[in-house]
């Protein structure tokens, strides 16, 4: 457990800060009694013990249901790519060099020497109305890099045990998410093109639809 308690942040005794990510901000966040506004996040990932109120009944995930998506804060000028641990067992978020000019923007990243894995398929998801959400499976042995190339959506994260929220809106930044992790995408704006790298080629057996049968695999014993 960390050794220190963010400003204006207050939990109730149950809950652990379990996470440090100092690149990463988020405002309006509320829990039971406790308020975060305008802060840096250091918390990135909170687990309830018990189930209560704010836990899914059924799993006792921590959902967090009035905190807004994380926000990556990031700008022209980085010469290395960054990457910030979520909380959440292997998500990672990556922000890629971003280089403004008069003709226009570039942001870039190198596959063998700047992403996690070597892509071997990508797929790009555009055109989704706002009220619909696409993922919400898991993956056995693929992983996955999302980039929101233009506009914006909200990702969501969940290992089995904490679940997270963050907000993709800037091309140059995007999130690492390892094999066994429950993802959904969501809150797509009009104009948002949502490009995605996969490890493998598409393989229908490779998905875990079922949320429970997710949770019951991802906390079984290795």
């Amino acid at each position: 457990m960390l050794g220190f308690r963010p400003r204006g942040l207050v939990l109730p005794r149950e809950m652990r800060i379990i996470a440090h990510a100092p690149n990463i901000m988020v405002s309006n966040f509320t829990h039971h009694d406790g308020v975060l506004v305008g802060q840096p996040l250091w918390t990135t990932g909170l687990i309830c013990p018990s189930r209560c109120f704010c836990c899914d009944e059924m799993t006792g995930v921590l959902r967090m249901p009035e905190q807004k998506p994380i926000k990556v804060e990031s700008g022209p000028g980085e010469p290395k790519v960054l990457k910030t641990p979520t909380g959440v067992r292997g998500v990672d978020i990556y922000q890629f060099p971003w280089v403004r000019d008069p003709r226009g923007d570039l942001t870039v990243g190198q596959f063998e020497s700047e992403f996690p894995f070597l892509p071997k398929r990508y797929f790009i998801i555009s055109g989704v109305p706002s009220d619909q959400i696409r993922g919400e499976h898991a993956h056995k042995q693929c992983h996955q890099f999302l980039i929101c190339a233009y506009g914006q959506c909200s990702v969501t994260v969940d290992d089995g045990t904490t679940c997270l929220e963050v907000l993709l809106d800037k091309p140059s930044v995007g999130i690492y998410l390892p094999p066994m992790i429950w993802g959904k995408q969501w809150q797509y704006s009009a104009d948002a093109a949502l490009l995605v790298f996969a490890s493998e080629p598409y393989d229908p057996s490779d998905y875990i639809r079922e949320y429970e049968a997710f949770v019951k695999a991802a906390r079984a014993p290795e």
